[in-house]
């Protein structure tokens, strides 16, 4: 139909979620240069996700896989022998893919994100120098597919009579990730042992601050790593240290602004202490954050049109529009207990609380998050002073926060944990406490018929008469419409069964009875 102004809006389909479980194996043979292993006490593995390319029916990823063992070595002198304990770290990458089913529709990939994290890991010691490591990883990935489709956006012929909605919300932007590669060289506070090896490492990172510069979102924050190191001398054997390093890091998607909201979630990996003289320590890191930006919006969608006394022929399809919110929540502080032989407890010198499984679902009362803690508290003995004990539990989590969700969807969300601490109470357990806050982007989908297309069908003998449909406008009165149709109000009134004072604002539309007038 000519005289019709077409517009391209994008559809929205709902979330693509994609979980794959892998077994990735790795070996790690000890240089000579390093003590012998006689048993593995500890040995974490923390994977991360980098190339990611993705399309409407595959996921393509490099996987890294980093290992820090904590094991005992025996060591042999004149006057004695005796165990201790040392530590190695080894890494391995692997290329994977992920299949995906989009029922062969083409969708182009607005944001993809991707998560990967070690279920379980086993480490079988095949030598006193090798070791074989075993871990089942579960990958799980988020996809947002959008559509673009053509739609007549107005009419230039001002006979046609239109059904015209305005539908506002949130709309992604765009999603990016962006690195920062951190090397810098920290130096340790007065009274820290001189340090003769990094055992374990444990890195966080907080956002401090955000804007937008320029067109570019703008954010600086800290990452906070603390570090288990056994010393060269002195009466402790293993302490405790931490310490802070800064991040500054820039990210650009199109058509932010100062009103966008923008959610950044970060990851860390590749942690590397290096021991230096003079109480220094060379830290090396790689951070990733994945990025996303949303907007306000608003769009003008026109449902439906006729022309009185004329055939407009409409060929209608469905569009689906987005409105993604950002909910969060403080749980607050959370304790747990691991079981150990108290007698023998010296000190608790590290302890971690991870998020090892977390599932997220929405329903009326809002969004629930059910999960699993990892915990884990290494300790010094009494009885022997040159070596550590690592032990573990799990304990479920089932947290709900927001309000209700019904018909939304979750594009992304967790748990996150800080401030963890630990201690040996009074019944032989070691009491682990920390803070625990939640996050989740959900978005509503709400589908609307829009106008595709249209042919207007004239009439043969230059006149028609009809019934039709009449959406009313806002504060129209009877009059205006009897006047608008050259019909009476008593003729409208009688062909919808209503009053002359009848208060049209209820009411959608009414029909307009029969009309005779010449077609344009």
């Amino acid at each position: 139909m000519e005289d019709v102004n077409v517009i391209q809006i994008r559809s929205h389909k709902a979330p693509i979620n994609v979980c794959e479980r892998l077994v990735l194996e790795m070996s790690y043979v000890l240089p000579d240069n390093r003590p012998r292993i006689t048993s593995i006490e500890q040995l974490s593995v923390e994977l991360s996700a980098s190339g990611i390319e993705a399309t409407s029916d595959m996921i393509s990823l490099d996987i890294s896989a980093n290992a820090q063992m904590t094991y005992n070595a025996l060591a042999v002198s004149e006057e004695e022998e005796h165990y201790f304990t040392t530590a190695s770290r080894f890494s391995k990458q692997f290329k994977e893919i992920l299949d995906i089913n989009t029922s062969g529709e083409p969708l182009d990939v607005d944001a993809c994100r991707v998560e990967v994290k070690a279920a379980n890991v086993e480490a079988v010691l095949i030598s006193d120098r090798k070791v074989n490591v075993k871990i089942n990883a579960v990958v799980t990935a988020l996809m947002r597919t959008s559509k673009a489709q053509d739609c007549i956006g107005s009419f230039n012929d001002s006979s046609i009579v239109k059904l015209q909605q305005v539908y506002s919300g949130k709309k992604l932007l765009g999603s990016a990730r962006v690195q920062s590669y951190i090397k810098e060289d920290v130096t340790l506070s007065d009274g820290t042992p001189e340090i003769e090896t990094v055992l374990m490492t444990n890195a966080t990172a907080q956002i401090d601050n955000k804007r937008v510069l320029d067109g570019k979102l703008i954010f600086y924050g800290t990452v906070h790593i603390d570090a288990l190191c056994s010393a060269s001398a002195g009466d402790e054997r293993f302490f405790s240290t931490g310490f802070d390093v800064n991040f500054n890091q820039a990210c650009e998607i199109n058509g932010l602004n100062d009103d966008s909201i923008s959610v950044i979630d970060s990851s860390i990996s590749d942690v590397t202490l290096d021991v230096k003289s003079g109480g220094v320590i060379g830290a090396e890191l790689l951070v990733s954050f994945d990025v996303e930006a949303f907007s306000d919006y608003e769009q003008s969608i026109i449902e439906d049109a006729f022309i009185p006394g004329a055939k407009l022929d409409i060929d209608s399809t469905q569009l689906c529009l987005e409105n993604t919110s950002f909910i969060s929540d403080n749980i607050g502080v959370c304790s747990d207990k691991i079981a150990v032989s108290g007698d023998d407890v010296g000190k608790v010198v590290m302890c971690r609380v991870n998020v090892k499984e977390c599932s997220l679902n929405v329903n009326a009362s809002g969004v629930c998050f059910d999960g699993i803690y990892s915990l884990s508290a290494t300790y010094t003995l009494r009885s022997d002073p040159h070596c550590l004990v690592t032990k573990t539990a799990e304990t479920p989590f089932s947290y709900m926060i927001g309000s209700s969700c019904d018909d939304s969807a979750i594009v992304s969300g967790g748990v996150n944990t800080k401030g963890v601490t630990a201690q040996v109470n009074d019944y032989g357990e070691i009491q682990i406490k920390w803070v625990a806050d939640a996050w989740a982007l959900v978005t509503r989908t709400e589908c609307v018929n829009v106008i595709a297309n249209a042919q207007r069908i004239e009439s043969d003998d230059g006149s028609k008469s009809c019934i039709y449909y009449h959406y009313i406008a806002e504060n129209e009165t009877m009059w205006e419409i009897a006047k608008r149709f050259s019909v009476t109000p008593d003729d409208i009134c009688t062909a919808n069964g209503i009053s002359k004072d009848c208060d049209l604002s209820v009411l959608k539309g009414i029909v307009i009875p029969v009309i005779r007038m010449g077609t344009k």
